[in-house]
């Protein structure tokens, strides 16, 4: 039996179709013949995709060419699929950008209100055409005048599509910032003067005037996180993002803008000190534990912060459970502070805390023996069962094959809720006992009684692969056949078809060909074809295929039985065991 990936979906016919088609188009750059059929493709091709693929192929091949410029202009007038328009614009940008007529044309279209492909002919001309001043003063037009404000938005992204900003550009970005009537604009505009902001000199006071006195709180915060991208080390900079920060009522700016400081301005001693004022005095949970959190992602090492982070741990109230899980994620290589942490996880009267510390614990690149150790003890024996499901999780994030831990993993497993958790444990226990009885024998009760269809096909799949290696016993076979029809889940069904394509059983062949008829799922339905096809190729696969071609009432359905017929004539008659074409 063939192995899979039972969660790793085959392409749709139109995602294998595109991606066929680019292949085809490839293969013609070269050739002599390469634009005469391209060409032909891109107005005649059997697809969308293929008359793209055409498109992005003459934009590649043959960059600047007058008269396949031409030719694409006149595609772009004529075409009306909009995917394929869509194609036919971005290769101009791409093939003829700066040309003369090819900007002419566009700008043309631009300026015409009613265009149904406007949007897109808009981000081309601004990323073609940077240096063409009737193109560029078009596209400030509509960024200033346009009455819908999306219009206007997207022509300040195509104005700064390629991340340049003169001074002319960036005086009209700050005025659209001051004076544009939607918030969504504005904001657009000033991410647009933040990606570079150094590069003009009128940005810097600009975005302090924003920082302190503009209303929005999202344009506030923009300005400041503008400020520290283009003058990190500043110190002047960094004072007045923390005098921000102290100043400004919205809890916007003390979430936002503390981990820009913390990040542009590592190991500044005044930093760390409003972080840790933050930490105790704000009146807002989320602003404390951020500021907790940063201090121990930017602080690990420091003594100082260590001290810091045991005192708010030992201390009741808010923000002991975020203090102790940071000391835990970040100074328990120390003997004293990895005991004091690993003590918490176990003596803590709040449930909070001893969660966060095994948390913290688990994340941690190597969490070391003890922590193991702490993990399968919690897992057993904390009286609150949310803290064992934490615990439980941190075994199966850890889970190196162990004895005890995979013990308690095949106790724990059916009993879980969570069918992540449930599907987490079993992969745990694959990757490090596959050949474990004990494993198997989870497997086939998780692949018929599980309540998860998607863990029902990983099970089916890790039985499936154990009898391609040689580790089954017939009674896999039986229950491939078995789920193949009666699991409820067309994932499982199409695991289990699968699996069953390689079988040199002849029900297993009469399975499939019954399955691809009568199964009331079109994916079941192609994963027969393509079982058939790839594991039992012949006459009589040809035969079933060329009917389901015809009869199928599911055009994607149809198409792939079209296409395993084509590829197996194609490929000639295959193998007595297994046909030319692999991996279905």
């Amino acid at each position: 039996m063939h192995g899979h990936q039972p969660e790793r979906e085959s392409p749709t016919p139109i995602e294998a179709g595109a991606v066929a088609a680019r292949l085809a188009c490839a293969l013609h750059l070269n050739a002599p013949d390469g634009p005469a059929v391209l060409r032909s493709w891109a107005e005649h091709g059997w697809s969308p995709a293929q008359r793209a693929a055409a498109f992005g192929a003459l934009a590649e091949g043959w960059p600047g060419d007058p008269d396949t410029g031409a030719f694409v202009r006149a595609r772009v007038e004529r075409e009306a699929d909009p995917l394929t328009l869509e194609a036919a614009v971005a290769a101009l940008a791409e093939g003829w950008p700066g040309d003369r007529a090819t900007g002419a044309f566009l700008a043309a279209r631009v300026a015409d209100a009613g265009g149904v492909n406007r949007l897109n002919e808009m981000l081309a001309l601004g990323k073609g055409w940077t240096e063409d001043g009737p193109a560029q003063l078009l596209l400030r037009g509509i960024a200033a005048a346009e009455e819908q404000p999306e219009l206007r938005g997207l022509a300040v992204f195509a104005l700064t599509v390629n991340g340049r900003m003169d001074g002319p550009l960036a005086a009209f970005l700050r005025e659209r910032v001051r004076t544009d009537r939607a918030p969504g604009v504005r904001r657009m505009a000033l991410q647009a003067i933040c990606l570079q902001p150094a590069e003009d000199p009128g940005n810097a006071p600009f975005l302090h005037r924003l920082a302190e006195s503009d209303p929005d709180p999202q344009v506030r915060v923009s300005a400041l996180a503008g400020l520290a991208r283009g003058w990190t080390g500043d110190p002047r900079v960094a004072e007045f993002l923390r005098r921000r920060i102290a100043e400004d009522r919205d809890p916007l700016v003390r979430l936002r803008v503390p981990p820009v400081l913390a990040l542009r301005w590592a190991g500044d001693p005044q930093v760390a000190r409003q972080l840790r004022d933050l930490a105790v005095e704000d009146a807002l949970p989320d602003v404390r534990a951020g500021a907790l959190a940063l201090l121990g992602q930017v602080g690990a090492g420091d003594p100082e912060v260590a001290a810091f982070l045991r005192e708010r741990a030992e201390q009741e109230g808010p923000g002991r459970a975020a203090a102790t899980g940071e000391l835990a994620a970040h100074f328990a290589d120390d003997p004293e502070l990895g005991a004091f942490v690993r003590d918490r996880a176990q003596s803590a009267s709040d449930p909070l805390v001893r969660a966060a510390v095994l948390t913290a614990l688990a994340n941690r690149q190597d969490p070391g023996p003890a922590a193991r150790a702490l993990f399968l003890e919690r897992a057993s024996a904390d009286p609150d069962p949310r803290v064992r499901e934490v615990a439980l999780a941190a075994v199966v994030r850890c889970h190196d094959g162990e004895q005890r831990a995979a013990a308690l993993l095949l106790e724990r497993v059916a009993g879980l809720r969570d069918a992540d958790v449930r599907l987490s444990v079993l992969r745990a226990l694959l990757a490090h006992r596959p050949d474990d009885p004990a494993v198997r024998a989870l497997l086939r009760e998780r692949a018929e009684r599980d309540a998860s269809g998607p863990i029902r096909a990983v099970a089916l799949h890790a039985l499936a692969r154990a009898g391609a290696d040689g580790a089954g016993d017939g009674t896999v076979a039986e229950l491939l056949r078995g789920r193949a029809v009666a699991d409820p889940d067309p994932l499982p069904r199409r695991v289990a078809l699968r699996a069953l394509g390689g079988s040199p059983d002849r029900a297993a062949v009469e399975l499939l060909r019954w399955r691809a008829v009568e199964d009331p799922d079109e994916g079941v339905r192609i994963a027969a074809l393509r079982a058939l096809a790839f594991g039992a190729p012949g006459a009589a696969t040809a035969a079933l295929l060329a009917a389901r071609a015809r009869a199928e009432l599911v055009p994607a359905a149809a198409a792939e039985a079209a296409r395993l017929l084509a590829a197996g004539e194609g490929a000639g008659a295959g193998t007595a065991r297994g046909s030319a074409l692999r991996g279905g």
